[in-house]
């Protein structure tokens, strides 16, 4: 589950986050989903979160840190 990180030093799970939670209401919620579609919730969170979505900038700016564990 995607980690909520603040100066290299994990501070929460993100999902447990009330301001967050905004960005992920109107995703299925669902535990048999397959690691790609759940990949890509994972990736719309972020892309709402950041107002970013997958391309070379995203990628490349500084500062961004996800980790999927």
């Amino acid at each position: 589950m995607p980690s909520y990180i603040h100066d290299g030093e994990i501070t929460g799970d993100i999902f447990q986050a009330d301001e967050y939670a905004a960005h992920w209401a109107d995703l299925p919620d669902d535990n048999r989903m397959l690691p790609e579609e759940e990949l890509e919730q994972y990736l719309t969170i972020m892309g709402r979160v950041t107002g970013r979505f997958l391309d070379r900038g995203w990628f490349s700016s500084e500062g961004l840190l996800c980790t999927i564990s």
